[in-house]
């Protein structure tokens, strides 16, 4: 046998020992090969997995910035129209402000309002009081009048003569008064 170096036959050669070992060595390559390929496959999928999280995390980033930009948009849009509405009040109040006469004017207005009612009334008591005068002397020759009818038509000519009068006397004073009420 070749490559014995005893005199016992163990059936083990420097040939089969060898083969053993090679066979041995093949399959702790294959074993090994196995363990890295399955490591590699984990890897990968860990890999693929925190891609697929990067992803999800960049999607989810997206659309929070979307979400968010909205929010900044709208909340610009309502800044925009409280200004809007501020600045249409002062505007407003600066207009009314424009407009409004001063105390010391409007002061001086009335008073001359005043005096110009008071000059009115004046003239309307001198013209109602003159009408007055008139009416009565008017009143006053009818009753004479109808007194010395008296005897002739009864006093049924009487009557008829104050009630031209009143009408007359009415008459004058609405005159008096559309003249002077606009």
């Amino acid at each position: 046998m070749s490559g014995e170096t005893r005199g016992q036959v163990s059936g083990w050669t420097v040939d089969t020992s060898h083969q053993h070992q090679i066979a041995l060595l093949k399959e702790q390559r294959e074993f090994l090969l196995a363990l890295i390929t399955e490591k590699e496959v984990r890897n990968q999928q860990r890999f693929e997995a925190l891609d697929d999280a990067k992803a999800a995390a960049e999607k989810a980033i997206g659309t929070a910035l979307v979400a968010q930009q909205q929010l900044v948009e709208r909340a610009e849009a309502v800044n925009d129209r409280r200004f809007e509405t501020f600045t249409t009040a002062r505007r407003a109040s600066d207009e009314a402000s424009r407009l409004m006469m001063p105390r010391t004017e409007a002061a001086a207005t009335f008073a001359n309002l005043e005096q110009q009612i008071r000059q009115l009334r004046e003239t309307m008591i001198e013209q109602v009081s003159a009408v007055r005068e008139t009416m009565n002397t008017g009143i006053g020759g009818l009753t004479a009048r109808a007194d010395r009818n008296d005897g002739r038509s009864g006093g049924m000519n009487a009557s008829w003569t104050y009630l031209i009068a009143a009408i007359l006397g009415t008459a004058g004073l609405v005159g008096i008064i559309m003249r002077f009420v606009p």
